[in-house]
């Protein structure tokens, strides 16, 4: 990228080679989830490294990017596919009738019944396809594959694409209490990860990659589920114009799915605790239309409060993480998607960390509000000089940003939860930035 200036410097997603075409394995930060209604699955369908924020490269920015000028061209190709928002309105009615609570007996009894539904992997019932990332933390891998068998009572079937995550036997051991006698401080659980997954799916919550079952040999575990055919939101990212009103337009729609969805998880009484752009699939629907699925759920609690700072990457995590003895992780998961927001729209990140003493820019959002911020921080534009913000973003999505990123939880926006009265916190989704998007067309 040339010279980096002081603004760029901390700010930068570390490069994972996804630019590359090339699976980078790479170490997990992650630390003890201190809880038992915590789950991982995200790793299982993901087509790219998302553990660790990425670098975005000078080729990146330049050679594909269209010009950032307010007004957007009227014939651009992106409009036919990727703009157009296919669920969100639908996804909002679909939740009236699904928003029966998780609870922790649940989830430990589904774990059970996925230990006794563990089957022999099927020779030749998988056709291996391409690797598509490394699981260093459970000495496994990620590859999609052809899913070669038929449904029961099905005579043929054609071949389904599928990401599985294959781990050692003697990591994840052959049902969830031998592994917690094994591992009882590890974060990283999978019987957890797949029963949160499986639960949500029989409540129709969309916004997960289906489980198509547990697999084992004699040295393996096999975990299938749908492939996202589009990687995560940092891979997909990639495709887009540099920041500016394109870019906005792109993401627009995308980032309604993304708060529709972590709203629908929350009035099902479970916050995730790791949203990132690493941990936010796109898939295509057979229509054509991309659809969001959120994954690794390896640090969610099932609950709506909180404590501990250790949940989370450091660039995500609410400030009030860091100074309170509880806190409410619905609103805390609602700062972060305002991360993610930022970080798409920039295409890097707005702070390092959200410690004032340990940050100049989380300092200067804390100080003199995030309107001050946006017009104080400056986004790489490649080759062409950095510009603020603000002078980037259209006002609405600054209104969005603004009520996100408040550093003070109380001021917060929500993302529309049943728990929360419409005297005590207002919700992002009715924001016209995330309203319009969410308008059937």
């Amino acid at each position: 990228m040339g010279s980096r200036s002081r603004w760029e410097l901390p700010l930068l997603w570390r490069n994972m080679g996804r630019s590359h075409s090339k699976v980078v394995p790479v170490s997990r930060n992650d630390e003890d989830t201190g809880s038992k209604t915590v789950c991982k699955v995200g790793s299982w369908s993901t087509a790219a490294t998302k553990d660790t924020p990425r670098a975005i490269t000078k080729d990146t920015l330049t050679g594909t990017s269209k010009d950032t000028s307010r007004t957007a061209s009227k014939d651009s190709s992106w409009m036919a596919s990727d703009r157009i928002f296919c669920d969100t309105p639908n996804s909002l009615a679909m939740q009236q009738g699904h928003t029966d609570q998780l609870t922790s007996l649940e989830l430990n009894q589904c774990m059970e019944d996925l230990g006794f539904g563990v089957t022999k992997w099927p020779v030749g019932g998988f056709a291996f396809v391409r690797p598509l990332q490394e699981a260093p933390r459970s000495e496994g891998r990620v590859d999609e594959m052809h899913m070669l068998m038929a449904a029961p009572g099905v005579q043929e079937a054609a071949p389904q694409s599928v990401a599985v995550k294959t781990v050692k036997r003697s990591w994840m051991r052959s049902a969830p209490d031998r592994f917690a006698e094994m591992y009882p401080d590890e974060n990283e659980r999978p019987w957890f990860d797949v029963a949160i997954v499986s639960e949500l799916r029989k409540r129709s919550f969309p916004y997960v990659c289906d489980l198509h079952g547990i697999f084992s040999d004699d040295r393996s575990m096999y975990i299938v589920t749908s492939l996202a055919t589009e990687g995560d939101l940092f891979s997909w990212s990639f495709r887009l114009p540099k920041p500016g009103v394109e870019r906005e337009a792109r993401i627009q729609p995308i980032a309604a799915q993304v708060c529709v969805g972590m709203q629908w998880l929350h009035n099902l009484g479970v916050a995730h605790r790791d949203i990132s752009v690493e941990n936010i699939l796109l898939t295509r629907s057979r229509s054509g239309h991309l659809q969001v699925k959120l994954i690794d759920f390896g640090m969610a609690i099932v609950s709506q409060k909180s404590s501990g700072s250790q949940w989370g990457k450091a660039s995500y995590k609410a400030p009030e993480m860091h100074i309170l003895r509880t806190y409410d992780a619905f609103l805390a998961d609602a700062f972060s998607v305002g991360v993610v927001l930022y970080a798409l729209a920039a295409m890097q990140y707005p702070w390092k960390k959200t410690i004032p003493d340990r940050d100049h820019h989380f300092s200067h959002a804390k100080k003199h509000g995030i309107r001050s911020f946006l017009s104080f921080m400056k986004v790489s534009l490649g080759c062409d000089e950095p510009r603020a913000a603000a002078d980037l973003f259209s006002g609405e999505l600054m209104q969005v940003l603004e009520g996100l990123l408040q550093t003070d939880p109380a001021a917060r926006l929500t993302l529309g939860e049943a728990c929360y009265g419409e005297q005590e916190h207002s919700s992002a989704l009715t924001l016209p930035w995330l309203s319009r998007a969410m308008s059937p067309r």
